[in-house]
């Protein structure tokens, strides 16, 4: 790639986050366009949380937050936060017992592959409700652990309110 074309990229990249939602999803095509694939991620991101000027669309963000997982397996941090972000949106978003599965079946692909703190604490928080899968508190308890191993402290919190909620009042506060 050139030089010119790189400086493309950081430049369309950069005015993202100055515009409200409707000019930055022209801007993040234009990277895809370019080939900037990561800018699908973005794309994923604006149909998420939707903006003044673009409802939420989670059938759009899961496309393109499912584009970044085709289009970025050479770029490990993007991928990665590919699969954490269509897990968020099965997650939090959808809310049916099919979505929880696939959230399920995605962090469970990152915490294989990657071992990374976030998909160890959705692991847990899948566990400890039983969202999707049977609730299994000694589950949520190793992945609470792994969380707080891989350096993020929400796995302390949950944690604590897993202990509490299930008679080690004690327990719970210590953490």
């Amino acid at each position: 790639m050139s030089l010119q074309y790189d400086e493309k990229i950081s430049k369309l990249a950069s005015e993202l986050n100055k515009d409200t939602a409707k000019p930055s999803i022209t801007k993040a095509l234009e990277l895809v366009n370019l080939g900037a694939f990561g800018a699908y991620c973005i794309l994923g991101s604006i149909y998420e949380c939707g903006g003044n000027d673009v409802p939420v669309d989670l059938e759009r963000a899961i496309f393109f937050y499912s584009k970044t997982i085709e289009t970025c397996a050479d770029n490990e941090p993007i991928l990665i936060e590919g699969y954490l972000s269509l897990g968020r949106v099965y997650l939090t978003c959808c809310n049916t017992e099919e979505s929880y599965k696939k959230a399920f079946e995605i962090y469970g692909i990152v915490e294989d592959k990657y071992q990374h703190a976030l998909s160890a604490l959705m692991l847990g928080r899948i566990f400890h409700y039983g969202l999707g899968v049977p609730k299994d508190l000694e589950k949520a308890r190793s992945y609470y652990k792994k969380t707080i191993e891989r350096g993020n402290f929400f796995g302390i919190t949950f944690l604590g309110l897993l202990e509490q909620k299930h008679g080690h009042f004690f327990k719970g506060l210590i953490l």
